[in-house]
């Protein structure tokens, strides 16, 4: 498994788990926060803060673990170009099979 992928699992699990346990703070000494406050009220504020850095704390363990990866492009199918003339040629043969 990929060391970046581990440590960006990892990384955003903590943060996650640090802002879990600053959640007043980050509700009163944030914008972010702020704005939770104001569009669900003090009330559910807390719960949805708690919901959202749970779910960070969830995906930053599987990605850290490798239960989920990534996308990977496929970069088989190219080919590196070289040439500014293949270029040209290619976009000339793929605009006369289209008018074709």
């Amino acid at each position: 498994m990929p060391y970046d992928q581990i440590f960006i699992g990892g990384t955003t699990a903590v943060l996650c788990l640090v802002g879990l346990w600053n959640e007043a703070w980050v509700l009163s000494e944030t914008s972010k926060g702020r704005r939770l406050i104001d569009w669900f009220g003090q009330d559910r504020a807390p719960w949805v803060l708690r919901a959202l850095l749970g779910l960070g704390v969830l995906f930053g363990t599987l990605l850290a673990t490798g239960v989920i990866n990534p996308v990977q492009w496929d970069t088989s199918r190219h080919r590196p170009v070289h040439d500014a003339s293949s270029i040209a040629s290619d976009f000339m043969n793929s605009r006369s099979i289209a008018v074709a």
